[in-house]
């Protein structure tokens, strides 16, 4: 069954509500930063994730925790997937097929486990199985990608629906 427009509209506004859709954006910029992700950034001379761009660094020499800004970043992984569960939430309250609606969700849902699984293998207290933690997110980012393509009518811009 194909969506009617106001279908499609109903689901564009509970996906893309601005104040989320910000929120979402400062947290990625928020792990960007602590990650030390951009080689543009500039960071103190003593700031000893020197070279910008090169990364985090994991874990404290002298204590071998998990260095803060690590935990930080983790902790933004958590907002950014329960930020993405609201939208699997709002999303269910929209009268759209149930086919298309379970295929959204599930896309949803694993794109928020892709961040949950970031989170704790980030702030886990010791090193992980990098090859095996990698596998695990992208097992979700597959999943969220498969069930998304069921759905691409519905992941449109404002004005291809209308609005």
């Amino acid at each position: 069954m194909k969506p009617t427009n106001d279908q499609l509209q109903a689901v564009h506004k509970a996906l893309y509500k601005r104040s989320r859709l910000d929120a979402l954006t400062t947290l990625n910029r928020n792990i960007a930063v602590l990650m030390n992700l951009n080689p543009e950034s500039e960071l103190s001379p003593n700031d000893v994730r020197n070279p910008p761009g090169s990364g985090p660094t994991w874990f404290i020499p002298a204590t071998g925790a998990v260095d803060q800004f690590v935990v930080e970043a983790a902790g933004d992984c958590d907002k950014i997937a329960a930020a993405l569960m609201d939208m699997h939430d709002d999303v269910g309250t929209v009268d759209f097929p149930a086919a298309d609606k379970q295929h959204l969700q599930a896309a949803i849902a694993a794109e928020a486990a892709s961040w949950t699984a970031r989170g704790q293998i980030w702030r886990a207290p010791s090193i992980p199985d990098v090859d095996a933690a990698n596998e695990q997110i992208q097992q979700h980012v597959r999943t969220a990608l498969s069930e998304s393509q069921q759905v691409s009518a519905y992941l449109k811009t404002a004005q291809e629906v209308g609005q």
